[in-house]
């Protein structure tokens, strides 16, 4: 199977530090994109989610913990109505 060049633009900052990381790893950026490349096609697609990221479990637990708490006390309030509603 024969070779061919890609050329891509990446901003300098990005490029060096996937450099500094492949080369810790022994691999250059040639490798490194010979992997990712073959990866993919084995994979069908991009091998990785490709999604934003809006918020870390944390956050999300403090936002469920805050909808859980929101249940809690609308059922309080519910409760105390009927009870305030059944003395009249």
């Amino acid at each position: 199977m024969g070779t061919t060049n890609i050329n891509v633009r990446v901003d300098s900052e990005v490029k060096q530090k996937a450099e500094a990381i492949f080369n810790e790893l022994g691999l250059n950026m040639s490798t490194a994109m010979n992997m990712f490349l073959r990866y993919s096609i084995r994979y069908g697609g991009i091998p990785f989610d490709l999604r934003l990221d809006l918020s870390n479990e944390e956050t999300q637990a403090a936002i469920d913990d805050v909808n859980k708490n929101r249940l809690i006390y609308i059922l309080y309030a519910y409760i105390f109505c009927v009870k305030l509603l059944s003395k009249i």
